[in-house]
């Protein structure tokens, strides 16, 4: 293959990595991805685990994620955050008759505005998540 040939072809590659990367992204299954293989989770894929994954596999997906066994001790921390946060999300959209994903938008809304009002670049941490998720889901009772 020649140079130019080898080259569209690794370009091409790298673009369908990125779209997969990308939709896993938007439906909350690149932190089960990176798990597989074995790399680290950088935090936002956890925040995206929560907020972009559909409601009827909310709590499935969460359960399905592979053993952190082997896992260093935050990503288990991590998981378990997620896990416990994913129950705490529907059990709010179920009292406050409101859906996830209203739930899931203000999540969102949340954590780029907060984050960027911060001009943090810190990182946040499972227990800061946990914190910060349960007090925009408190205010969510108000809506």
């Amino acid at each position: 293959m020649s140079g130019w040939m080898s080259a569209r072809w690794v370009t091409k590659h790298e673009g369908r990595c990125l779209v997969e990367e990308a939709e896993q992204f938007l439906t909350g299954t690149y932190v089960q991805s990176l798990l597989l293989q074995g790399m680290a989770i950088p935090e936002w894929a956890w925040v995206s685990l929560l907020a972009h994954t559909p409601e009827a596999q909310l709590s499935g997906r969460v359960d399905d994620l592979p053993p952190a066994w082997h896992a260093d001790p935050v990503t288990v921390l991590w998981q378990c955050a997620v896990a416990l946060l994913a129950q705490e999300v529907l059990a709010t959209a179920e009292s406050n008759g409101c859906t996830v994903g209203e739930l899931q938008r203000g999540l969102i809304s949340e954590f780029e505005t907060g984050r960027r009002r911060e001009g943090s670049t810190q990182t946040m941490g499972p227990s800061r998540f946990i914190q910060e998720v349960r007090s925009t889901l408190s205010r969510s009772h108000g809506r």
